[in-house]
This record gives structure tokens, sequence and C-alpha cells, in this order.
């Protein structure tokens, strides 16, 4: 299962819209009115002197951060305390759980004193806290995991891998901590008194973030959670009744 989808492209595009009219700022190249960036990627307007390939160079810098940030916990994400009720898996709130995406943000993301160091400490804190908000409140509505668990022949189902559900099978009453606004607003509540260029950086970030994570939830399929019970009904068959747990999010 793939990580995060690449969102760099879409973060240095958004980043030259929200800047080009910034009259100290210019992109990498300019021709006429044309402002252009690694790819071919050409916006109109604004003029200025200061060169803006250190951001855009700071946004692939990041990304990679960011994406190996989301692999580690999707690698370490786990859920527990899962009810099994027949073919049926459900998770109140809470039923996902992982680590802080902070440290490895900011151990992976430049550290240059001055701006970099700010932003990436500001990514770092703002993301951590929206993917924790957003994963706290997952929840498991009652999915069909376990259906081999509708009839079991048995008086106990040994553990047995759920049938795979993408994870955005799995809603979370938070899911708005991780939209463009909120992520925005997040980044910057963590850098005070940022130059306009900065606060476009992280909203630029945070733009094409959202939608890559849009993009991914879909794809991420939630798998190797080991469902077990017993079956009250035995010696008939019958449904069990049980519990489920495990890393369902590394493959």
């Amino acid at each position: 299962m793939p990580s995060i989808t690449p969102f760099n492209t879409s973060a240095k595009t958004k980043l030259i819209a929200l800047t080009v009219n910034i009259p100290e700022v210019k992109a990498t190249s300019k021709s006429g009115n044309n402002y252009t960036i690694a790819g071919g990627t050409t916006v109109t307007g604004g003029q200025g002197t200061q060169n803006l390939q250190p951001y855009l160079d700071y946004i692939d810098a990041i990304e990679v951060a960011i994406g190996h940030a989301i692999d580690d916990w999707r690698h370490k994400a786990r859920f527990k305390d899962v009810k099994v009720v027949s073919c049926s898996a459900i998770g109140a709130s809470g039923c996902l759980t992982g680590p802080e995406l902070e440290p490895v943000i900011r151990s992976m993301g430049p550290q240059s004193p001055g701006w970099k160091q700010q932003c990436t400490n500001a990514i770092a804190k703002g993301l951590s806290k929206s993917w924790k908000l957003w994963a706290d409140y997952v929840m498991i509505p009652g999915l069909p995991m376990y259906p081999a668990f509708t009839c079991w022949p048995g008086p106990v189902a040994p553990p047995l891998a759920n049938i795979p559900f993408p994870l955005i099978s799995c809603p979370s009453a938070k899911s708005a901590a991780l939209s463009a606004p909120s992520l925005t607003s997040e980044f910057c509540a963590q850098l005070l008194n940022a130059a306009q260029i900065q606060k476009n950086v992280l909203a630029s970030i945070a733009s094409a973030l959202s939608l890559a994570i849009t993009i991914w939830m879909p794809s991420q399929q939630v798998m190797l959670v080991m469902g077990q019970g017993k079956n009250p009904s035995f010696p008939m068959p019958g449904p069990v009744q049980g519990t489920a747990s495990g890393y369902g999010l590394r493959a």
C-alpha cells in the first residue's frame, strides 16, 4: 500500500499563486508577466526582487519529512477495543491509536536557523495536533469485517483477519481538522509575527497536504485487524461474539 500522495508540485503552484503579487517576492523565472516553476507550471501576475526558489526547495524537503511521519504513523497505528458481534466490527471513538507526527517531522524537516526552522516546527506541531484530533475520533461503525463469524460451526473462533475496508469507511467526528482552512489556521497559530511569505508557504502546504490526505484515505486499506470470540450457540452453529485488535494499516 503506497504512502500519502506526493503534494509538492501542487503546493508550489499554490505558493506562486499566493505570492506573485507580493512586491518583494518573485518566482524562479519570469517571461513577460508569467512566473514559472519546475515542471512548466506558469502563473501570471506580480513583480518583485527576491528569488522564490528557496521557498520552493523548502516545500520539496518538508514534503519528504511529512511523508515519512505519516508512513511511520501508518505502520505503528493500532486498532483496539473493537467489539465483534456476528460479522460486524464496532469500534467507538478512541479505537485507533498511533504515535505523534511531530518528532519525525522535526527530525527530518529543514532546521536551518531562521524561517526554515520556524516553518518546520510550526508544521510539525500543528499537523501533529490536527492529525491526533482526527485519529482520536475515528470509529468503526459496524462494518461487516468478519463474514465467517456470522455462523461459526465451533465453540471458539480463533484469530481471523478482517475483510479489508478503505480507511475512509471509518469516519471521524473531527475530520474537519485535516481540511485546508483548519490546517492553515493551525500552522499559522504556531508561528507568531510571521512574514507574509512564511504565511503563504504554510497555507500552500496546508492546501496541498489536505488534498493529498483526501486522496489517500480511500486507498489506504484497513486489514489484519484480528477478530476472535466464542459461539454462545454451540453445539449449534451460530454468530460469534468477541473482540478484535491489530496493526491494521501496515499493508
